[in-house]
């Protein structure tokens, strides 16, 4: 895991920066993980046992906060990710068949690129919405996320 391959020092810097940036109060919660999310382009589990001890917030509770909310995410991020939000308002915009059509795509183009189902990315105004790593993108239509995805360097 990832817990091992951290330096001390990292640790550390990590946890100045934590200090510096978020006071220890639970309300601090969210804020942090999001930062975490923006800095790591995920959230390490190092760096949410830094963080509950941090914060004086129980680890499980950091864990669930931190799976509850489909923009932060645990796992390293691949070469491209896209996640399809296929709740009611995103649904009846037609996301079931953006999901299909953009797995086709990137299957066609020989790619792995992880697709995964959200069931809720809270922009159902601008519904069907697509998450394409970590960018929001409203009235999405396969085009558009043929055209956000650098293929280059997938």
């Amino acid at each position: 895991m990832d817990v091992e391959r951290v330096t001390k020092e990292a640790r550390l810097n990590f946890r100045k920066e934590l200090v510096n940036r978020f006071q220890r109060s639970r309300e601090q919660l969210l804020p942090s993980l999001h930062w975490v999310q923006e800095e790591y382009g995920y959230l390490p589990e190092w760096a949410l046992e830094i963080l509950s001890w941090h914060l004086g917030v129980p680890a499980s509770e950091v864990y669930g906060a931190a799976t509850t909310y489909p923009e932060l995410t645990l796992d390293a991020p691949q070469s491209h990710e896209v996640a399809v939000c296929t709740g009611l308002a995103c649904r009846e915009s037609g996301s079931q068949r953006l999901l299909a059509k953009t797995r086709n795509l990137f299957v066609r183009n020989g790619l792995n690129i992880v697709v995964n189902e959200v069931p809720c990315l809270f922009s159902c105004a601008v519904s069907p919405v697509v998450l394409i790593d970590g960018v929001l993108v409203g009235a999405a239509t396969e085009e558009l996320v043929d055209k956000e995805v650098d293929f280059e360097q997938a």
